[in-house]
């Protein structure tokens, strides 16, 4: 048996709806950056390089490690094709129809960004993933497999952060970044593919065993994060929310919190980001106003996600019920 697998053992992980508060609050801030607020919106702006998508990313590695648990039984071959289909069935009918909206913005130039536009981080998620396993199997020394997902990470990292790029602000915040240099379109990938890595990695580090611990780093971690997000001018911010993003997908994965509201909230979390290419398209015409653009996305990123909002809906009524006599 593959060495890394008697390792990786990670145990199936629970919902934790501070991640999912995360969640929402990350892809909010990208429709910050992206320009799509109908006003002025410099909060939750975290700066030229949309660093937000880092949590995704970061997360994506982290969840691999669940998902490898179900396939590493099966040959090399098999398993490669299984996670592969895996993930394209999870993205689901929302991801096609984002995905149409997509190339039809990079056809018609209202958004050039790749073939995939906004959705650029989805591939390099699941490229990294499939990079991932292809090594677990290829390498059976798990020292030789952190050294080169770190060596890869900070490669990745550092050419995107010395490359500038060139760029236009919103006048309401965020930033129209051009692809028309090496830096977005090779920059991009490898620190996308760098922070699933390092996702991943933190799956390998030991769990801790106090209570009372964990669950102290756990909070700390949560209320840095949004305390940096939120902060208008921090210095180095963007490198602190990395370092801020891995320790509170770390820590908050070792202790369980539920609430409905936070649930919902990250459920409607992938529609905000991949429901921007109809805001793109709608964005191009003319007389469609800012605030309508707003509320499409965020209408259609509910209805994507029927059962969350039905769930939400249903234990509401149970909340205002009256009580029996």
């Amino acid at each position: 048996m593959n060495e890394l697998a008697m390792i990786d053992k990670t145990p199936s992980l629970n919902k934790n709806s501070l991640i999912e508060f995360l969640r929402f609050i990350m892809a909010w801030s990208v429709l910050i950056f992206h320009g799509f607020m109908p006003f002025t919106a410099k909060f939750l702006d975290m700066g030229i390089s949309c660093v937000s998508v880092d949590f995704f990313l970061l997360l994506g590695g982290f969840l691999f490690a669940s998902t490898y648990q179900k396939i590493e039984s099966l040959p090399f071959k098999r398993g490669f094709i299984a996670l592969l289909v895996r993930r394209i069935k999870r993205l689901g009918l929302p991801f096609l129809i984002a995905l149409i909206f997509a190339l039809y913005n990079t056809i018609s130039m209202n958004h050039i960004g790749w073939l995939f536009g906004y959705l650029w981080f989805i591939p390099v998620e699941i490229i990294g993933q499939l990079v991932i396993y292809s090594l677990i199997k290829v390498l059976k020394n798990k020292k030789v497999l952190i050294s080169v997902l770190i060596c890869f990470a900070i490669l990745g990292y550092t050419y995107f952060y010395l490359m500038p790029p060139e760029y236009d602000l919103y006048p309401q915040g965020g930033y129209a970044i051009y692809f028309d240099n090496l830096w977005p379109i090779l920059g991009y990938p490898l620190r996308g593919l760098g922070g699933v890595f390092i996702g991943y990695l933190l799956t390998l580090m030991p769990k801790i065993k106090k209570t009372k611990l964990k669950t102290t780093l756990a909070i700390i971690s949560f209320i840095a994060v949004l305390g940096v997000s939120f902060s208008t001018f921090f210095p180095y911010k963007e490198q602190i929310l990395l370092v801020l993003f891995a320790s509170s997908i770390y820590f908050l994965f070792q202790i369980n919190f539920s609430f409905p509201l936070f649930n919902f909230l990250g459920a409607i979390s992938f529609g905000l980001y991949i429901f921007q290419t109809i805001g793109s398209t709608l964005r191009s015409q003319q007389n469609v106003s800012p605030d309508v653009v707003l509320m499409v996305i965020i209408l259609v990123s509910i209805l994507s996600q029927p059962q969350a909002f039905s769930d939400l809906l249903r234990l509401k009524k149970k909340k205002g019920a009256p009580s029996a006599p």
